[in-house]
């Protein structure tokens, strides 16, 4: 038996989340370069879940329905639908396409603008922020992928949290010695 049209129409979202860190002594690199030309000393991949509120955003940006995500999030209509925060916390958990926010936040960064911070080739969106010495320096156990806002908020922010496209675990401990780059991909279909 063939696969049913009805299955070959059907559109996947799958996500993965690529940490590499870096020797900050041998990175002289900054967030335009994205650890390029960097010691690395650590690279983990982990898959992650897309949330029900990411699926509904995209869905509202199919039909620019900026509205809806503005009222809902305090986001500009350029940024509506938009993935442009990646964040990393401390909470304890396991992420669940329910989830609309991170367990215990600690710090959220706004991603760059293309072709630095996010870019895309056919069905394929990349993500990425970079983490300087003196950022996340904790034992991270989470990283969520946030849009709909219109500036980095504070962590946990509960005015603006924005919202949560992808959420997934990790295990990874960051110290003052390392840079760090996290890399979203995102694949539809």
């Amino acid at each position: 038996m063939g696969i049913s049209a009805e299955m070959q129409d059907a559109i996947l979202i799958r996500g993965e989340v690529e940490v590499i860190k870096h020797e900050a002594a041998t990175c002289t690199c900054t967030a335009e370069r994205m650890g390029e030309h960097c010691v690395e000393t650590f690279r983990q991949k982990i898959r992650n879940v897309f949330t029900s509120a990411g699926k509904a955003a995209i869905a509202r940006r199919l039909v620019a329905d900026e509205t809806t995500a503005m009222s809902a999030t305090g986001a500009t209509a350029s940024r509506a639908g938009i993935a442009n925060v990646i964040a990393v916390g401390t909470g304890a958990g396991t992420p669940a396409v329910s989830d609309v926010a991170m367990f215990t936040e600690t710090l959220r960064l706004t991603v760059s603008a293309p072709p630095t911070g996010s870019s895309f080739s056919g069905n394929v969106a990349t993500i990425k922020v970079f983490f300087n010495s003196s950022q996340a320096n904790v034992a991270m156990t989470e990283a969520g992928l946030f849009g709909d806002i219109t500036a980095a908020d504070a962590p946990g922010s509960v005015a603006s949290p924005g919202t949560m496209y992808a959420h997934t675990g990790l295990s990874v401990t960051k110290s003052s010695g390392e840079t760090m780059t996290i890399l979203w991909t995102i694949t539809v279909g």
